[in-house]
C-alpha cells in the first residue's frame, strides 16, 4: 500500500468497503480481482503513457 497515495488508498478502502457490505467478502474479492487484472492490462497496451519527459529550458514570456 506504501506506493499508493494516500488519497487513492482511502478512495480504494471505501470502495471495498461498500463493495463487501453489498455483495459479501467473496464476491467483492472477485470484483476487486477483476478491476485489478483489468487496469495491468491496460497498463502493459500502452506502457509510454506514464513516463514522459519534461521540457526543459527556453525563455519565459514577459507579462
Amino acid at each position: 500500500m506504501a506506493l499508493l497515495k494516500r488519497k487513492t488508498r482511502k478512495v480504494l478502502l471505501k470502495e471495498v468497503h461498500r463493495l463487501v457490505r453489498k455483495h459479501g467478502s467473496e464476491t467483492a474479492v472477485g470484483l476487486i480481482t477483476g478491476f485489478l487484472t483489468e487496469f495491468i492490462a491496460e497498463a502493459m497496451l500502452d506502457p509510454g503513457k506514464g513516463s514522459k519527459k519534461k521540457k526543459r529550458g527556453g525563455k519565459k514570456k514577459k507579462k
